[in-house]
């Protein structure tokens, strides 16, 4: 935010327009409902949805969410949602592979 906009805020609400606000950061890319799904997907065997092996890599759930939702994660930033349980408790082995 510019000194302009924050002289402008001040001038319009006073002081209380300097108190901090809680901010709601980025949106997620994928709702609740969604990340639930995903959670029973990895919690399937690979090969169900098509893979040769019966190991989850971060390329393969990458995949699936991208078919599925339309939604193409960053592979890094998957990786750290799910090294972190963000995303889903089941898949934390998934992380490290590539």
């Amino acid at each position: 935010m510019t000194i302009r906009a924050w002289r402008a805020r001040i001038r319009q609400r006073g002081e209380e327009a300097l108190r901090a606000s809680r901010s709601t950061g980025r949106p997620h890319h994928l709702s609740v409902d969604q990340q639930a799904v995903i959670q029973a997907i990895i919690e399937d065997d690979p090969r169900q949805h098509g893979f040769e092996t019966s190991a989850w890599t971060t390329l393969r759930i990458r995949q699936v969410i991208g078919q599925k939702f339309d939604v193409w994660l960053d592979r890094g930033h998957l990786s750290r949602k799910l090294r972190g349980g963000v995303l889903v408790s089941a898949a934390r082995g998934a992380g490290r592979r590539t």
